[in-house]
């Protein structure tokens, strides 16, 4: 069922209907849209930062298309998702056997057998190469506004210490898989004890960030500028994928210095230079849309150790448990990520404010914070395959369906 594409293809294509679907998908607000059609095929490539989850996102433009298109029994639909204008995930089927869905002739499940989505879309993404693209995503300022919440045991008098900011993040692309991130933490409560960094308002991370998909699936991520935990350096992260996202191994490398933009003493604040190694492997069981990650190497503060997560997704939301072994301390905890609303976002033309996705929270039984730690370079390759992984992607495809038919 995979795409077979050829010059051909691309001569015989019918610029008419191309153009409606270039302009369709810019009016519904997505990105760096490219398509290729003729009279059995159409190949779209789009990005989505419209919609919340990218599920949703698919959802409309195959209701879009199954509207604006006349029935054609053997039109097969390639819908390519971007992530900073490379890509990522296909999601391909036919249009005759999204109709049947709609009358009843097949059922959801019968549907979902059918439809392929798949992380091997590079041989149709080459289809669209010569293509123009519209509505590209270079330098549309998007401020992202974050809640973030820190909470710690403290003494008798004062049980739990709690620390709430809201943080501005400008995000905006420069060039493809080049992006740029910065931020400024506004606290609106504190009561840590010795945390006056924390009380004031300061920048947050400050980065430029490089990422790359070669072939055979492999993935890289570059990060360089000023990190959380007072953290200033650069970040690689490799990873490949196996078995269309049920399998992935990769490798961490950082080296950083202390920075401080106050001046003020934290937890964190240690201005020796640090080289950061961790090895990764990943497994996703798929029935259960759970996923197991284990992390072995040195991690922050030259902190020899071993992490173990396990996490699951339920839609859009994230609960996880992890267990952390080091030459100092045994820990372990759990963590939640919630989605905020809207699902639906105003469209980016020339820039817009918007909440984040989500919100997550981190829970360690045990103190410790410079055992067993890493700093948060604002881009992470683990939490971008949550999202796109083709398992998870055709379950929010089928969600939105089985609200109608």
């Amino acid at each position: 069922m995979f795409l077979i594409v050829s010059k051909s293809f691309v001569q015989a294509q019918t610029l008419i209907e191309t153009d409606i679907l270039n302009d369709g998908l810019t009016e519904m607000g997505f990105e760096n849209v490219r398509s290729a059609v003729n009279d059995s095929v159409i190949v779209a490539a789009f990005e989505n930062r419209r919609y919340r989850d990218d599920g949703r996102a698919i959802a409309g433009i195959i209701e879009w298309i199954d509207e604006t298109f006349s029935p054609n029994e053997s039109l097969e639909i390639n819908l390519i998702v971007l992530h900073q204008k490379t890509p990522m995930v296909l999601v391909q089927f036919n249009l005759k056997d999204y109709r049947e869905l709609t009358t009843g002739e097949i059922a959801i499940e019968t549907f979902r057998e059918k439809m392929l989505v798949t992380s091997d879309c590079t041989s149709a993404f080459a289809v669209l190469q010569s293509e123009k693209m519209k509505n590209r995503s270079q330098l549309k300022p998007d401020i992202v506004v974050i809640p973030q919440v820190r909470t710690q045991f403290g003494d008798f008098d004062n049980p739990v210490q709690s620390n709430i900011n809201l943080i501005p993040e400008l995000q905006f692309h420069l060039t493809k898989g080049l992006s740029f991130r910065g931020q400024y933490i506004i606290p609106l409560q504190n009561d840590f004890y010795f945390d006056d960094e924390g009380k004031t308002v300061r920048p947050g991370n400050i980065t430029l960030n490089q990422f790359l998909r070669l072939e055979d699936n492999v993935y890289i991520d570059i990060a360089a500028g000023f990190f959380n935990k007072n953290r200033a350096g650069a970040n690689l992260e490799i990873r490949k994928i196996l078995a269309d996202g049920k399998f992935s191994i990769g490798a961490n490398l950082g080296y950083t210095t202390g920075y401080s933009y106050t001046g003020y003493q934290t937890d964190y604040l240690d201005y020796q230079n640090y080289l950061t190694a961790l090895l990764e492997l990943e497994y996703r069981y798929v029935p259960y849309d759970l996923t197991g990650l284990l992390q072995v190497g040195n991690f922050l503060y030259n902190s020899p150790g071993v992490r173990f997560d396990v996490l699951r997704q339920f839609g859009e939301v994230k609960i996880g448990f992890f267990m952390l072994a080091t030459q100092d301390v045994f820990n372990g905890g759990f963590m939640f990520s919630l989605p905020l609303p809207p699902r639906k976002y105003t469209k980016l033309k020339y820039g817009r404010i918007r909440p984040s996705k989500n919100f997550s929270w981190e829970y360690r039984a045990r103190g410790f914070p410079t055992s067993g730690t890493m700093y948060n370079t604002g881009n992470s390759l683990i939490n971008l395959f949550l999202e796109f992984n083709p398992n998870q992607i055709k379950n929010q495809i089928i969600r939105q369906f089985k609200k109608k038919y």
